[in-house]
């Protein structure tokens, strides 16, 4: 069975540092185990001592880390729509031009 927990709540009550800490011991349990953070303040990163970026990075046997950025994200989702748009006229939008 797949398990998400989410930890949410006021910022600065250390929900990334549980969330860190619980990712941590569900991989050393043998669970395949991913943690997301969706702060700016890239403060997964530092709860780890570990550089993160936008996609998941294995840290540890089954542990992947990866810290959310949306700019990276919308770039991506756009590369995306362009490729399927392409065969449409609407391809120009793709190329940098309007209509």
């Amino acid at each position: 069975m797949r398990k998400v927990l989410l930890f949410t709540g006021k910022g600065g009550t250390g929900k990334t540092v549980i969330a860190a800490a619980t990712a941590l011991q569900s991989a050393k349990l043998g669970y395949r185990t991913i943690v997301v953070s969706t702060d700016p303040a890239h403060s997964l990163a530092d709860s780890l001592e570990l550089d993160l970026g936008p996609e998941p990075r294995e840290i540890l046997p089954n542990l992947w880390a990866q810290e959310s950025d949306v700019l990276y994200n919308m770039k991506r989702q756009s590369i995306l729509v362009c490729l399927k748009l392409s065969p449409f006229k609407y391809s120009g939008y793709c190329s940098g031009q309007s209509g």
